[in-house]
This record gives C-alpha cells, structure tokens and sequence, in this order.
C-alpha cells in the first residue's frame, strides 16, 4: 500500500513537472491516483468531444491515465482509458491501433465483469467499423451492447443506439427496417421528452423517403424540423438543411430549394467534406430534372473542393456521376476519360481496403497471443492462491485444534463456586430472552398487521393490473380496426385523385369528381375526429365527481337541437339522478345514445326516444328507448365493436356506440341491448351509486 501510494504522489509530481497544462485542469489540487486518472479522463474527452488539443498528446495523457488506473485496480477509469483512447486514435485515422484499444478494454470489462464498461466499449466497436463500412459487424456490436443497456434498464442509451441501428439499416439499403425502427423511436423519444433523438428520428425518416422517392413525404418531415427554426441542434439543423434544398429542388421549388442550399453552404464554412456533399447532392438533384450544364457545374465545384484534402472517395464518386451526364448528353470521349479516373480511384481505394482488412487479421491474431499470455499468468497466479488459501486453513485448524485442548483443560479446573456464578448467569440469561421473546410477539403482532396493509395494497395493484388489461385490450382493437378500416377511405380518395389526374389530361371536365373527393374527406375527417374522441376516454387524469344528469340530458338536446327540428323527434325524459362520473364521458354517453335513436329511424316515421329512470339497490338504471329501425339480432353480439355499422343506408363512422362501451367499461358500469328488427331499441345503463 505504501508503494501504491508512493507511486500515485509521484506519477502526480510527474504531472505536475510535465504535463500539467495538458494533461489536468489548471485548477486541479487533489493527490489520489484515482482522481488523478478520472480527472484526465474526463479532460481528453472534453478535448475530443470540442475538437480541441492535440491528439497525439490526448493519447500520451490517456496511456498515462491507463497506467495509474492499473496500478489502482480502479476498473471504471481503466476501461473508460481504453475507450477514449481508441476514439483518439480514430480521430487520427489509426483504426488499428483504435480497434487494439477497444479489445484491450473489452478484455478488462470482460475478466471483472464490468457491464457498463462492456456496453460502452461494444458502442465504441460499433462506431469503429460502421466508419470502415463493415455496416453488417457494427450492427451486431450495437445489438449486443442494446442488449446489456436493456439489462440495466437504461433507456436513453438504448434510444441512442436505436438511432445508430437505424442509420446502419439506411446504409443497407434496408429501408423497411429502418422506417420501422425510427417510427418506434420517434414515439419512444415523444414519451422520454427526448427532443434531441425525436430531431434525430425526423430527418432521418426524411432521409428514407428521400431515397425512396418519396419527395413529398420527405418534405413533410423536413418541414417539421425547418419549422421550430433554432430550437433543433445545429448539426441536425445543418443536415435537414441540407437535404430539404435537394427535395425542394426535385420537386421544383426553386426559390426555397436556393435558400436552403445557401443556408447549408453557409453552415459549412469550415467542413470542407460537408461542402462536398451539398454540391454533390445538388448536381444529383440537377440531373435528376435534366439539367445537365447546372449539374455538371455543381460536381466540378465538389470535384475542386474533393482534390483540395485529397478526399478519394467523394472523388471518384464524383466522377462517376460526371460520365454518367455526359454518356447521356452523347460526349462518350469526355465519359470515358471520367470513367477511367473513376475505376482508378476505385481500384486504390480498393487496394487499400485490401492492405486494411490483412492489418486487421495480423492485430487481431497478435491481440489473441497477448490475451493468451495474460490466460497463463492468470492461471498460475490462480493456483498460488489455492496454495496459500489451503495453508491457511490447515494452520487455522491447528490453531483451533490447540484451543480446544487447551479449553478441555481449563474445563477440568473450574470450582463449584464458579459452575454457581455460570448458573446465576444462566439464569439472568434465560430471563433476557424471556423478555425477548415477550418483544418478538409484539414483533410478530405488528408483522402481522404490516401483512394486512401489505394484502390490501395488493388487492389495490391487482385492480390496477386489471385496469391496465383492459386498457391494453381496447389498444390492441383500436390498433387492428384502424389498420383495417382506415384503409377504404384512403383508397377512395386516392381513387379520386387518378381520376380527376387522367381528366385533366383529357382536358374532360372534373367539378363532380374534385366534389365526391371533398365529401370523401369530410368524411374522412369526421372519422379522425371520433377516433380521437375514442382514444381521449379512459385517459383523463380528472377524478369523478357528482355529475346532474339532467343537466347533461339538457345540453345533449342543446347540441342535437337542429337535428331534432329537422326530423321533428319527441323526446320525453324522465327526472333523473346525480351520479358520480365524469362530466365529458356521461356527456358523450348520451349524446351518442339519443343521437342514433333520432338518426337510425325508418323514412317517413317521426323518431321518438324516451329517457326513464329506475333506482335499484346498489345501481341507478337508466333506460334509453326509441322506435327506430331496430338491429338484428345477429348483428347484437359485434354492434359495440368500432366501425360497426347497423345500415350503409345511414351517415356515419361507426365509432358512436364504441364510445358508449368504453365510457362504460372505464366507469364500472355496464350495459344491456334489447332490440327486434323493425320496432326500435332498448338501451339499459346500469350505474353504480357512489
């Protein structure tokens, strides 16, 4: 320990002497080893993280840090040395020597079994091999680490790597996945609050659509960002910038497709790989609409800015899209010239791909001889521990051994006088744990209790479960009826939409078709309106109160007033109760109910619809009848179902009597139906008294 110690106060002097200025904060004070290594941590990773400082004297502190974390056994700073030290040399473009960095701090979180070092170092592979295009390799990393961070019930870092799988899926070109995966985490990062990830999820669904030619629906989600201006970070915002002048220019906006772009250009003042990339994706967008002379203008911009820092990769990029133009305006000599410098930088990037992967092999087969080694001492340095453990115990057991013997005699020599002293102390013993297990049926008695509270309080979380049961059933026949009936609408107004596209062409008129499209999503509308409507009941943080039905009844007539008066209904309520409910769901409640008995009444017969009131023992029956069209028996059994429809000959969503249900069912009430085809309906409300 005085070694330890010796070594920690030198290693500072050193510092001191050295490095201080690189190495610490200038305010630094403390002497410990261990905050000496988590103070140069957190240094090189602010530098890194800010782009300030040199690397290769980041790396120095880092080894350094590395060193005083070893000597400590301090494993959180070891492994997070390891961590920062690859991105240092990430940052430099020594990926070898980053990924010899990553397996070093893989191997120590895997002999101490440290989780958290093992999921940060994993990420870290991730990002190291998405970086060399091994896309497929930096998945799994990511997975393996998501699945440890989901162990450790982290969310937030489960959101972040989400985000990096997803941008991984996009450079697969496996679009499906990815559309999937940030639609999940756009909700997720909705209920976390996490504004910077939900940011993240929008410009990359924009992303997608983008490469799926889905320009309008890319403009959407940029939109939404460009929208909230400089409350998005300023590297997302750059990005969306960025692409939004491309869709915008696909699309034919110019004026906005300008602003943007000069924003991005702007922006990237000091990126020049950045600059690259916008004059790139312009050109695209020229070619895109058949402007060659501005797209080929744009990629020689790209082309300059490329061979200033010797960017290989964009370059012949670059040319490839250059001999692609001019094969299409028929300058076959100029394509083939930029199409052989393309195959040449292919072919060197290729090479050195090549030269990179047998790097790799020849690192990872040193780093197993390394860790091997590490096996064997580790081993033997096992097995002098098993020999001194074993010493141990044998001279322990000699030790008692002589105790005991030594004991038997003392035994031999106590008087009669002392075994009295030994009783008296018995004595005074025995009525100590008397007294003690007087104490513990106290104990006992107020376990007991605790129990009872403790039963109540499950009883409680088991209505609670319950509760959220069949919250989760009504989610699960939301979900599949709305996949299902959304559809027809959607279909019909697209259908619409051809239509009215191929008349215009025809130069034939279109007013009826734009009319029936308009009255299609009216209705459409009106069906979104009641699904929201559906969704809101059940959620309300509101508690019940005493709610006067008949006031309810008299804003029901309020509303339907004018339908009332245009069917000339009769409406006869009886005095009813107060109940305990909420205001807005008894509300809805009845105004569906009265609404249908109004509207579902054959033509030419003037609706009439009778509220009556029944006090039982322990419930409050309401009784909703009218002389209406009446519903099948048949159709009984599923009329409470969403978008179940009694007669297409009627208006509607079919999501009135599926509002009615679930007020029911979230106030523990309950309901009956009575009806015959053709003689109207009875509907029973059984409402519990408070």
């Amino acid at each position: 320990m005085r070694y330890i110690a010796s070594l920690g106060i030198a290693l500072f002097l050193h510092i001191i002497a050295f490095g201080r200025a690189e190495c610490l904060p200038g305010d630094f004070e403390q002497t410990d080893d261990k905050s000496i290594a988590r103070a140069i941590n957190k240094l090189a990773y602010k530098n890194l993280a800010n782009g300030t400082g040199k690397n290769s004297s980041i790396r120095n502190c880092l080894k350094l840090a590395i060193r005083i974390a070893r000597s400590t056994s301090y494993q959180g700073g070891l492994i997070k040395g390891y961590d920062l030290l690859g991105w240092a040399y990430m940052e430099d473009g020594k990926m070898d020597s980053a990924r010899m960095a990553y397996q070093k701090g893989l191997f120590v979180a895997d002999s101490m079994q440290h989780a958290k070092g093992r999921a940060f170092i994993l990420a870290s592979l991730g990002n190291l091999e998405a970086d060399l295009g091994e896309v497929k390799a930096a998945v799994n990393h990511y997975l393996m680490a998501r699945k440890i961070w989901e162990y450790l019930d982290r969310e937030d870092k489960m959101l972040m790597l989400d985000i990096d799988i997803g941008c991984l899926y996009i450079d697969l070109e496996d679009y499906e996945k990815a559309l999937d995966l940030f639609k999940k985490i756009l909700v997720e990062a909705e209920r976390q609050e996490d504004f910077e990830n939900m940011d993240l999820a929008l410009v990359n669904l924009g992303v997608i659509h983008e490469e799926l030619q889905n320009y309008h629906k890319a403009k959407y989600y940029y939109e939404q960002l460009l929208e909230r201006g400089d409350s998005v970070r300023f590297y997302i915002r750059k990005q969306v910038e960025l692409s939004a002048s491309s869709v915008y220019l696909r699309l034919g906006e110019n004026e906005l497709a300008e602003k943007y772009f000069s924003k991005a250009l702007l922006n990237s003042q000091t990126d020049i790989k950045s600059q690259i990339e916008l004059f790139i994706i312009w050109g695209e967008g020229f070619a895109y609409l058949g402007n060659y002379n501005e797209a080929l203008n744009r990629y020689n911009v790209a082309a300059g800015l490329a061979s200033s820092i010797e960017y290989s990769r964009s370059l012949s990029t670059i040319y490839e899209r250059m001999s692609d133009i001019y094969k299409k305006t028929e300058e076959y000599k100029i394509a083939w010239e930029y199409y052989e410098k393309h195959q040449k930088l292919k072919k060197e990037l290729r090479d050195l791909g090549n030269q990179k992967n047998l790097d790799n092999v020849i690192a990872k087969y040193q780093q197993r001889e390394k860790e091997l080694q590490i096996q064997n001492l580790q081993n033997v340095a096992k097995t002098n521990r098993i020999i001194q453990v074993f010493s141990m115990v044998l001279v322990l057991f000699l030790v008692i051994t002589l105790i005991v013997i030594y004991s038997r005699y003392q035994l031999k020599q106590i008087t009669s006088e002392k075994l009295t002293a030994k009783n008296e102390t018995l004595e005074y013993q025995n009525r100590q744990i008397k007294a003690r297990e007087s104490q513990l049926r106290i104990n006992k008695a107020e376990i007991e209790e605790k129990n009872k509270l403790l039963a109540d309080h499950t009883d409680k979380i088991a209505e609670q479960n319950k509760a959220l049961q069949r919250y989760n059933n009504d989610l699960e026949q939301f979900t599949y009826t709305v996949s299902h009936d959304l559809k027809s609408p959607i279909r019909t107004l697209h259908s619409f939409m051809q239509i009215i596209e191929k008349k215009m062409a025809e130069g034939a008129p279109i007013d009826e078709f734009v009319e029936l499209a308009k009255e299609n999503s009216a209705q459409l509308g009106e069906l979104v309106n009641d699904l929201l409507a559906y969704t809101k009941i059940g959620r309300s943080k509101m508690h019940p109160e005493p709610v006067d039905l008949n006031q309810i009844l008299q804003q029901v007539k309020r509303s339907l007033d004018l339908q009332i008066k245009e069917s000339r209904a009769h409406l006869h309520i009886d005095p009813l109760p107060t109940v305990e409910g909420l205001h807005a769901d008894l509300y809805t409640l009845f105004q569906n109910l009265i609404q249908n008995a109004i509207k579902f009444t054959a033509p030419g017969k003037t609706p009439y619809v009778q509220v009556r009131h029944e006090e039982l023992e322990e419930t409050h029956k309401i009784i909703i009848s009218d002389n209406g069209i009446g519903i099948d028996q048949e159709d009984q059994a599923y009329i409470f179902d969403a978008f179940s429809r009694v007669s297409p000959r009627y208006e509607g969503t079919g999501i009135g009597l599926a509002l009615v249900k679930k007020v029911i069912d979230y106030s523990n009430a309950d309901i009956e139906l009575s009806s015959t085809k053709g003689e109207g309906s009875h509907f029973a409300i059984y409402w519990p008294k408070s």
